[in-house]
């Protein structure tokens, strides 16, 4: 089982209170004063984020929503929100995001759920092949 990774292993990443970067500003910038009804696609956010950065080069998706992830961990962005049943981002009420929270934790139970699943069977199907191995 020397595999097996533990989580405070791995370095937290993003930190919290980190003051968030350019792209980051730039993305709090374009979703400020967005609400359910007219949020940011990421795809709006890809095209108006360099734009606002000053920057030639494209700015990939996973950039996006990196900054997102960094920009929830501080007092700016801890109000951003998006569901699986809406696309885009905004800025929520506190019942939006306890909404926005029990959907990323039931999503994050069952996650665990079927990798503990997917682990267990692993180990079992590894016994049984050694013992006929």
């Amino acid at each position: 089982m020397s595999d097996v990774i533990l989580l405070h292993d791995i370095e937290a990443r993003p930190r919290i209170n980190e003051a968030p970067d350019d792209i980051g500003n730039a993305v709090l910038k374009l979703i400020q004063g967005r609400k359910k009804m007219s949020a940011v696609t990421r795809e709006e956010l890809v095209y108006h984020v360099p734009l606002l950065v000053d920057r030639v080069e494209k700015i990939s998706d996973r950039e996006i929503r990196e900054a997102i992830e960094r920009l929830r961990q501080t007092p700016e962005g801890a109000f951003i929100c998006s569901s699986s049943g809406s696309q885009g981002y905004w800025i929520g009420s506190l019942k939006e995001v306890q909404a926005c929270y029990s959907e990323e934790r039931r999503r994050s139970l069952t996650l665990m759920a079927r990798i503990r699943k997917q682990r267990d069977l692993a180990f079992r199907a590894e016994g049984q092949l050694s013992l006929f191995g």
